[in-house]
């Protein structure tokens, strides 16, 4: 029952999120930012199908349902872009009998694209719901070859943690369920549309801004 309860909660946090970038795709109509959310909603719908007909299975994905921020959905939307639509507003998984969340918080600037780095954002981290496991750092987003969206390494970059975290072996799980779920959505978009989609960075899917360079 609560893996039917858990399932239920994921349908319509999925199906609450289809429905906002639907809405949001209509409004703008045109554009890179519209031709990258595309992309990004066939991948939602894909995922809504096949959780619907998975019938209580787990299905594996770098999502959550909890949403723990103080900020509205559109401010999170604005803070997040592309993180918000793909993964939403926090992930949650158990490695080692032990559940982590990862909240998100919003897009750092970026001074690593030259690197390979598509994106940096800033979350909270939590082992089983007590207080900050790790506070205010940055995961990255490392993509593959030249002209791909498609990321082949998670990095996570701090300036301090509690001597217990430092080796870091419990997020490399947690990455790869990262990377296999941003992969869903980015495998077909093209560098260049993702930069001029703004999805990468501030996002303003609305009016149109688009920005050459990720910040």
């Amino acid at each position: 029952m609560q893996a039917k309860n858990g399932i239920d909660e994921k349908l319509k946090s999925l199906e609450h999120r289809i429905d906002m970038l639907k809405q949001r795709i209509e409004l703008q109509k045109v554009g890179p930012e519209v031709d990258t959310a595309r992309k990004i909603l066939y991948g939602l719908e894909v995922k809504y199908d096949a959780l619907q007909k998975s019938n209580g299975i787990f299905i594996a994905e770098a999502t959550s349902t909890k949403k723990t921020s103080s900020f509205s959905e559109e401010e999170l939307i604005q803070k997040l872009g592309a993180i918000y639509w793909i993964f939403g507003p926090s992930y949650e998984e158990t490695v080692s009998f032990k559940r982590y969340r990862i909240d998100f918080l919003e897009i750092l600037p970026n001074d690593k694209l030259d690197w390979g780095c598509l994106m940096k954002v800033k979350v909270h981290i939590y082992e089983n719901d007590k207080p900050f496991m790790m506070k205010d750092v940055a995961i990255e987003f490392w993509k593959g070859w030249n002209d791909s969206t498609e990321v082949d390494d998670i990095g996570i970059s701090c300036n301090d943690t509690d001597e217990k975290y430092n080796n870091f072996h419990w997020f490399l799980k947690l990455a790869y369920t990262l990377a296999k779920t941003w992969n869903k959505y980015f495998q077909t978009v093209p560098l260049i549309e993702a930069k001029k989609s703004g999805l990468l960075g501030q996002c303003n899917l609305i009016s149109g801004e688009q920005q050459e360079e990720l910040i």
